[in-house]
Order: C-alpha cells, then structure tokens, then sequence
C-alpha cells in the first residue's frame, strides 16, 4: 500500500479542477452523521477507494462510497479536500 500525494493545504485553488466526492466514515450513533459526507479531489475517485478525510479536528479513514451529487447543498468552496488517498499497489 502506499499514499498519494495529499494537498498541502486545506485552502481550495479556485483555478485547479476539484471533483466532488461522497465518503462515509465510521462515526458514533449519536452524532447524526447518517449520511456520506462530500469533500473535494483532483481526481474522480472510483467506489471503494480508502481515503482519509478532515472530520472535525481529526483525520479519519473513509471509503468513497458514490459519485456526488452536483445539486448538493454546499458549494465547494465549503468543502474541504480529501486528506489522502490510499491505494494498494498491483
């Protein structure tokens, strides 16, 4: 297995092509959190792919889970990017 290169920042480049990706991680009962959660990459992510992803003050382990909707409610200067892709080398 081995990273991908994540994005420096958390910033968002307006002039780099993001593509928006629906994630769902492991998160309490109690939280709410029901639903995959959109963040941003610049590249399309294929289903199952393992990423870590901002959550809160953490960085925490997902699986891209589907294509995002464009029509979602935030924009994507409201989202953030994925952390780091995590890919098993064939």
């Amino acid at each position: 297995m081995h990273l991908i290169d994540p994005p420096t920042t958390c910033n968002v480049d307006a002039a780099q092509r993001w593509h928006r990706v629906s994630v769902v991680v492991e998160t309490p009962q109690h939280s709410g959190l029901t639903s995959p959660l959109d963040y941003l990459h610049t590249e399309p992510l294929p289903e199952g792919t393992l990423v870590r992803v901002p959550l809160g003050k953490r960085v925490v382990a997902g699986v891209v889970w589907q294509s995002a909707a464009d029509g979602a409610q935030f924009t994507e200067a409201q989202l953030k990017p994925v952390a780091e892709v995590l890919a098993e080398d064939r």
